[in-house]
This record gives C-alpha cells, structure tokens and sequence, in this order.
C-alpha cells in the first residue's frame, strides 16, 4: 500500500500513507471508517499534542514520521480536528494501531473474524441491492449480485491464494460467503 516502500521516514520522505489508506478503506467500508483510516495520522499528531506522555510511547520510527507530518498539532489545528465528524473513531483507530505494533501479542485466527467479515458482506450487499432499487426478494438481483461478487472476489483474492490454498478452495470460500450474505440480505 506504500508507494515509497519501508523507511521512507528513514530517507525524509512523508509517504503520505494516510491518503492512500483512506482511499483503499473508502473502496471497501463506510465513509465514516474511511475517515478514521484516514485521520489516524492527524490523531497521532493530535494525541501529541492533548495527551501527556502520549510522544514517549512513540517509536524512534514514528517520532521522525510525526516530524515529517509536521509534529504536535497547534492549538488551532487541535480545535480544527475536533470539530471533524467522528475524530474520536480516529483516536480509536490510531491507538489500535499503536497497539498493534507490540510485538509477540497473541492474535485471534481469520475464524474469530469470520463473523464480523460475513455480517459485513451481507451490508454490503443489501446496500448494493438497495441502490439498485431491487430488494432483497428478487431472485434474479439476487443471482446477478452473487456473480459480480464472485467475479470481483475472485479477480481480486484468488490470483494469488494464500499459502496452502488452492484456487478452487478460495472460489469456494467466496461463494459461500456471498451465498451467506444474500441469505442475509
């Protein structure tokens, strides 16, 4: 997702990958998430600047990345940030992935997730019918939506299944949760 690789910091380089996550998580969730992926660079230099202490947690890697972002916010820019809708789910987003940087912490497998994953296809999709105007009782929106999914996700996931997937799994895997979420719709 970086296009100026690992340690672009390290070469005095702000990546400005808060806009490139901002507009992949715009492709793939609500707008509200989206600007929480986006902002979580503006709430670091926010945390900075409103919660004491918060800059000795940082790494030596993201104390010269908050350089590059233009450091602490002012008075002024904490204000401005403030009155954005939804800042706290930035807070939320940046101290998550300030969390996620400890290393050797246990994580849940894909299977924890699932649930979560599955309930949030099945939005997607009964947004997709909405917009269409279609419903959920049309069985032929119904079919064509399972095939664009399937085409999409396919396209998108299964030319490079993951280590110790085959192609055919993965299709599987896509087509069941797409006939899941439809079921849901």
């Amino acid at each position: 997702m970086q296009k100026h690789g690992q340690g672009a910091a390290d070469r005095g380089i702000d990546d400005k990958h808060e806009d490139i996550a901002r507009g992949w998580a715009s492709r793939h969730f609500n707008a509200r998430v989206a600007q929480a992926v986006g902002l979580h660079v503006a709430a670091k230099r926010y945390l900075c600047a409103t919660q004491p202490g918060y800059f000795d947690t940082l790494s030596p890697a993201s104390v010269k990345s908050l350089e590059l972002q233009g450091g602490p916010m002012s008075a002024d820019e904490v204000t401005a940030f403030e009155a954005q809708p939804h800042y706290q789910d930035a807070v939320k987003v940046r101290e998550w992935d300030d969390r996620a940087k400890t290393a050797g912490l246990d994580t849940p497998d894909i299977d924890h997730f699932r649930p979560y994953l599955e309930q949030a296809l099945a939005a997607a999709v009964a947004a997709h019918l909405q917009r269409l105007g279609v419903g959920g009782s049309s069985p032929l929106a119904r079919a064509m939506l399972l095939v664009q999914g399937i085409e999409a996700q396919v396209h998108g996931a299964v030319l490079t299944p993951p280590d110790g997937s085959s192609t055919a799994a993965m299709v599987e895997e896509v087509r069941r949760l797409w006939l899941a979420a439809l079921r849901g719709a």
